[in-house]
Order: structure tokens, then sequence, then C-alpha cells
């Protein structure tokens, strides 16, 4: 009966041995199962959490966007007026130039040669001159000028 004892000892720490490594195990796989379950609650949390913060990030945008177009609204009012202040003016100071070209061109071309042929007729009444070669002269000169010709260019400018 001695001898049986010290193998039955010897059985029972190998038994208490093996019971005592399975609890271990199962300590650490119900650990392992809480820290699992864990993260699962945590990403579901954070997937919850970012689906929820995407429509507040647009939202966020939205405002920035707003803002800065309101921020920036009146000084591209200011600067759309300006633009369309400049473009008038130069629309107005080309329209004056054109007029200053036609009146120029109205006073030298025709106006001129006309009283020209005015004061020819009135000196040549004056010294008094036959007025058939007067009149021939002021033709002359009439011819000269291309007056006709510039009558026509004039009314085209007017169009």
């Amino acid at each position: 009966a001695i001898s049986c004892c010290p193998l039955r000892e010897q059985h029972l720490e190998t038994l208490k041995a093996r019971i005592l490594l399975m609890q271990k195990e199962e300590r650490k796989r119900q650990r392992h199962e809480a820290i699992w379950k864990e993260w699962k609650k945590l990403l579901r949390s954070l997937v919850v959490y970012v689906k929820f913060r995407i429509p507040l990030r647009k939202t966020r945008s939205i405002d920035t966007i707003k803002s800065f177009m309101e921020v920036s609204a009146r000084p591209y009012m200011l600067r759309r007026t300006v633009k369309n202040f400049v473009k008038s003016v130069l629309m107005v100071q080309r329209a004056l130039r054109d007029q200053a070209h036609i009146f120029r061109t109205l006073q030298k071309h025709i106006l001129q040669p006309y009283v020209w042929a005015t004061e020819t007729q009135l000196l040549c009444d004056a010294f008094r001159m036959r007025r058939a070669e007067a009149a021939a002269r002021i033709e002359a000169y009439m011819e000269d000028m291309k007056l006709k010709e510039w009558e026509r260019d004039l009314k085209l400018m007017w169009v």
C-alpha cells in the first residue's frame, strides 16, 4: 500500500496541475472573449459616431462656404460694379472719340470748303468780279476738295 501512494499522489499532482492549467486557459479564453466583446462594442459605437459625424461635417463645410460667400459677396458686388462702370466709361470715351473724329472730318472736309466758297463769293462780289468766273473757281475748288466723296463717307460714319 505504501508503493501505491506515491503514484497516487503523483497522479493527483498531475491532475491538479492539469486542472490548474485548464482553469488558467479558461480564464485566458474568457478574458480574451471579454476583450473581443468590448472591442466589438467600441467598434459599433465608433461606426455609429462616424455615421453621425458625416452629416455634421457636411453641415460644418456648408456653413464655412456660406460664411465665405457672405463675407466675399459685398467686395464681389463692388468689383462687379466697378468693372461695369469702367466698361460704360470706356464706351462713352469711345463714343466721344468717334464723335470728335466725325466733327473734325465734318469741319475740315465739308464746312471749311463751304466757308471758303462763301468767303470767295463775298470777295468776288466786293471786287466786282464776274459771277461766272467766281462760280467756276468755286466749282473747281469743290472738286479738288472731293466734297461729294467726303459727304458720302461722313454719312457712312453716322450709321
